[in-house]
């Protein structure tokens, strides 16, 4: 019983997050990066826990993992120790990881990664603008992006084969 509460109110989160990035996306949108495939890189620029800007014009010509979450999500806080755990790989293969937490404070996502001790790096999406233009339904969202600014996978886990994924 105490199992079934809780997948339902994970369910209840993701239907209500499902249900606020539709409604909210009421600014102007996010422009995407032109590349040879129909899915491309969308040009941004976000603020870091640091508060220096990072813009997709940082990333032209590299592989980029986008990782979408937030604190609250039950399967985003299983998927951060996996990415922990793979970032060395991921940056000794040129890949850049890209955490990007969709609508919470800096103080919040900065307190939890210290207690996550995941060292990649986080950006802020405090107004769903990037999130909003990918379509997310539901988070975690990973999705990887070549070095020619082509989305090669969406879905809401690394897949194994995701350095292949890259080339």
């Amino acid at each position: 019983m105490r199992r079934q509460k809780s997948i339902f109110i994970a369910v209840l989160f993701q239907v209500g997050f499902m249900l606020f990035a539709a409604f909210s996306f009421a600014a102007e949108p996010l422009t995407r990066v032109k590349s040879a495939g129909s899915e491309s890189l969308v040009d941004f620029s976000l603020q870091d826990l640091n508060g220096r800007t990072v813009s997709s014009a940082d990333f032209k010509g590299k592989a980029v993992i986008m990782f979408f979450w937030a604190t609250w999500c039950p399967y985003c806080r299983v998927e951060i120790p996996v990415l922990a755990k793979k970032y060395n790989e991921i940056k000794g293969n040129n890949i850049e990881l890209l955490a990007i937490d969709i609508g919470e404070k800096a103080d919040k996502v900065a307190k939890f990664m210290s207690q996550a001790k995941a060292e990649f790096p986080v950006l802020l999406d405090t107004d769903s603008r990037v999130a909003n233009s990918y379509n997310l339904l539901g988070i975690p969202t990973i999705i990887l992006i070549n070095s020619r600014g082509e989305i090669t996978f969406q879905g809401n886990d690394l897949p194994e084969d995701y350095l292949e994924r890259l080339r």
